[in-house]
């Protein structure tokens, strides 16, 4: 097991966010690192900033925090659809089975964290779509000349005259 890191080793925002209380700051902090692409080991790995189990409870507790994870996810997944380019690339006989690989496993946390974009899956949220209802007054009338006829009367006050 590894020992904690030392307040020294720990990077600059460490001492700030170790409290449970969530804050703004801590919660751009945490989504800015997700965004360049940083796992949850990684930011949580030994209390550097927060533990996992904090942060999960801030997702749940703080809308703004959400919001911000939200975002920050559909960029880590920009990030590794780039990154997978980029090692797709660069690959070579030699790293092509490695590459193959890491692009393959970048891919997938790229469907993982924005399926819709990433993951060729159509939105399980509905589709909302306007409805236009047009209502239609129809009324049985008797002409001057004894026929009854139907009679459809329009909203600028035209109608037209259907024989029964």
């Amino acid at each position: 097991m590894r020992s904690p890191k030392s307040d020294a080793a720990r990077s600059p925002d460490a001492r700030q966010y170790r409290s449970k209380t969530y804050s703004r700051k801590a919660g751009q902090s945490i989504a800015a690192r997700i965004a360049r692409g940083e796992t949850w080991a990684t930011i949580c790995n030994a209390n550097e900033i927060v533990t996992f189990e904090v942060v999960r409870a801030w997702r749940r507790m703080e809308p703004e925090f959400e919001a911000m994870l939200a975002e920050a996810q559909e960029a880590a997944a920009d990030w590794c659809a780039h990154r997978a380019l980029d090692v797709a690339l660069a690959a070579q006989k030699e790293t092509l089975t490695r590459d193959r690989l890491v692009v393959m496993t970048l891919m997938k946390h790229a469907a993982v964290l924005a399926p819709e974009r990433w993951g060729g899956k159509r939105s399980t949220k509905p589709q909302v779509k306007p409805l236009a209802l047009r209502v239609r007054t129809f009324e049985q009338v008797v002409r001057g000349d004894g026929k009854i006829v139907t009679r459809e009367t329009f909203p600028d006050g035209t109608y037209d005259e259907y024989e029964s």
